[in-house]
């Protein structure tokens, strides 16, 4: 059935694809190096099928034409930063207003941010027609909540959802907050305080630590980026279990039996990845293992995947646990993470060719970004001084942050 439905969605992103604009950059694989050139090749090639390639071209080709006219520049490196960021601003002021209402925007936005342009991608949306989501997943996301759920608690996620989406950065709603505790006892309603404190540990280099005796639990975020030695040393000092990404995941099943990240793995507590990883990873590591589904990641409802820190906090919210989170800057700084592993040096030769702001457009930093704040807001999730500080921004000044940090410097 999960096979038909794939199946189905890229059929429907296909059709679409032909009428507006839908960014479809290549799989970006990190086990892989890749030279600039080649990077860019297929940066490019995506933008000219995103900005290009469908009917809605016809509507407004000079416009078009000069966004990937800039783009290309830059990505060339004939144009600096500053004067495509300005040059992007010129055009978008002489578009069509009208055709701006009522072109769906998501490719052109997703396809800004795969150049660094997070600020210009907020450009694109301009009314309610140009923020509707083409995708079939969206809807499918929004039935599921509907048939599961009592109507006002399926709209109110709905309105959240769509309004994230959207940009908006108020607080979730109390029936969503309950969405999210439903399936928990009452006496272990996360936001009413007595929930257990887990400490969440990320990958990028954590400040300072917090006593480990105002803890229940530690749980350690795991990605290719993560230095095995450290990892193991970290989950044995803390007796801690660890979430994969997905990357992570496919990476131990493949190395298998014998393996270091095999061997790093059999010394958690436990173990939690994708659904379809779980019983491979339990039978190769011996190590408990579950999937890492929660109610949180409905509301990304199809439209970009949420980054391993959400898929954390929505895990431990289902668990009924509060997080107190270190070691994530959400790529705010000047190393994102904390060292590459001895095994994956590669990844540290792609900076600069825009590996992580094509990731991010993937993602989608704004859902990240303004779900992770209204956890914050409602009490589901503490920080560091850096996180407080990072959440503590509003979505213009945090996607001019992500300008300055990933996108003007091209990592």
């Amino acid at each position: 059935m999960a096979w038909l439905l794939r199946k189905v969605f890229i059929f429907w992103d296909s059709l679409s694809g032909i009428l507006v604009p839908r960014f479809y950059p290549e799989a970006l694989d990190n086990s892989k190096p890749e030279s600039s050139s080649e990077r860019v090749r297929v940066l490019t090639h995506a933008a000219r099928r995103a900005l290009v390639g469908n009917a809605s071209y016809i509507l407004e080709p000079k416009f078009r034409e000069r966004i990937l006219q800039i783009l290309r520049a830059w990505a060339l490196k004939e144009l600096d930063y500053s004067s495509a960021n300005s040059d992007l601003d010129e055009a978008f002021s002489k578009r069509s207003r009208l055709v701006a209402r009522i072109i769906p925007g998501t490719g052109v936005a997703r396809t800004l941010m795969a150049f660094g342009f997070f600020s210009a991608s907020r450009l694109v949306f301009s009314g309610p027609i140009s923020n509707l989501q083409t995708g079939l997943q969206p809807r499918v996301a929004e039935a599921g909540l509907l048939l599961r759920n009592p109507p006002k608690i399926a709209l109110a996620v709905i309105r959240d959802m769509r309004r994230s989406r959207n940009g908006v950065q108020g607080p979730f709603s109390y029936p969503t907050r309950r969405y999210f505790d439903k399936h928990l006892p009452t006496s272990n309603n996360v936001v009413a305080g007595n929930a257990g404190k887990c400490l969440v540990v990320g990958p990028s280099q954590v400040g300072s630590w917090p006593s480990l005796n105002n803890f229940d639990s530690v749980i350690i975020m795991v990605t290719l980026s993560n230095n095995l030695g450290l990892l193991k040393q970290r989950i044995s000092s803390l007796s801690a279990a660890v979430i994969l990404n997905g990357e992570a995941g496919v990476r131990a099943i493949m190395e298998g039996p014998g393996s270091e990240w095999i061997a790093v793995l059999k010394t958690a507590k436990h173990i939690y990845c994708r659904r379809d990883e779980v019983r491979e990873l339990e039978i190769l590591t011996g190590v408990p293992t579950s999937a890492r589904e929660s109610n949180l990641l409905n509301l990304w409802g199809g439209y970009g995947g949420p980054h391993l820190t959400q898929v954390t906090l929505g895990l431990l919210i289902s668990l009924g646990m509060r997080a107190h989170v270190v070691g994530v800057n959400l790529y705010l700084a000047e190393k994102t993470y904390e060292q590459f592993s001895t095994q994956d040096t590669q990844l540290d030769s792609i900076k600069g060719d825009f590996a992580t702001c094509m990731m991010q457009s993937v993602h989608n930093p704004v859902m990240d970004f303004l779900i992770s704040c209204k956890l914050m807001a409602a009490g589901y999730v503490l920080g560091d001084d850096e996180l407080q500080g990072i959440l503590g921004m509003g979505l213009d000044e945090y996607l001019s942050a992500l300008d300055k940090s990933i996108g003007s410097s091209r990592k």
